[in-house]
């Protein structure tokens, strides 16, 4: 659904309308005028680390508390016969999402790397995302 299009709450007929035509759930029923809208999608922030070796082990760490998210990732190289295959991505990198409803202000990733940590904004780049 595109972002800009222009949402109408009907609460005599306790229905949302969307451009002009109602709203309906996935069984066909009108959406309530009573519920909350939440933006749709994800957040994706793709990493990539220049690796020699063929396989990354992942270390994730992701907590909610309301509409705040801090995730706190780190990887590293090793070798893929480790104890700890299944941690494992098999490529320079990965991939970390989550649902726009849930980052608010405040929501934070942060990236280890050797040298430094890269700390992201996650709500500055879902508003830049919306």
């Amino acid at each position: 659904m595109p972002k800009d299009a222009d949402f109408k709450l009907d609460t005599f007929e306790n229905t949302v309308y969307v451009d002009g035509e109602k709203l309906l759930d996935d069984s066909g029923a009108p959406v309530p005028a009573t519920g909350t809208l939440y933006p749709g999608g994800s957040l994706r922030v793709s990493i990539y680390a220049d690796n020699p070796l063929t396989a990354m082990k992942r270390d994730i760490d992701q907590r909610y508390s309301g509409d705040k998210v801090s995730a706190t990732l780190g990887f590293r190289p090793c070798l893929p016969f480790r104890q700890d295959i299944n941690e494992l991505c098999e490529e320079n990198g990965m991939v970390w999402s989550a649902p726009l409803a849930n980052i608010g202000e405040g929501s934070t990733l942060t990236i280890h790397c050797r040298d430094k940590d890269i700390v992201l904004d996650l709500y500055k780049l879902s508003k830049e995302a919306e």
